[in-house]
């Protein structure tokens, strides 16, 4: 082991010249407080000019969207058997391609 080793204890990721954030950024996200302390309240949404809502205050429902039937329980059983024989199928293969090339 190197002496460098003792200095890699206390050295941390903010310390790097690549970090991501500053020595600060803990106190502007707001975690330099223990999780015990309330969080501060959020802060309130200012309107903008360019921003609007739109209410329509129109009493017919928007037209029901096309609902596709549930699968009749035979095409079910249908898709299950179709996926046991296709593993069994690719189980099949790969034991034959290893066998052969062993």
């Amino acid at each position: 082991m190197s002496g460098n080793d003792d200095d890699d204890l206390v050295s941390h990721a903010a310390d790097e010249p690549t970090a991501m954030w500053d020595g600060d950024m803990p106190e502007r996200l707001g975690l330099d407080r223990p999780p015990s302390e309330p969080p501060e309240p959020a802060a309130s949404p200012t309107g903008s000019a360019g921003s609007s809502v739109q209410v329509s205050f129109d009493s017919t429902p928007p037209p029901a969207a096309p609902h596709e039937p549930a699968p009749a329980p035979e095409s079910q059983a249908r898709q299950w058997a179709v996926l046991i024989v296709g593993a069994l199928a690719l189980a099949a293969a790969a034991f034959y391609v290893v066998r052969a090339l062993r």
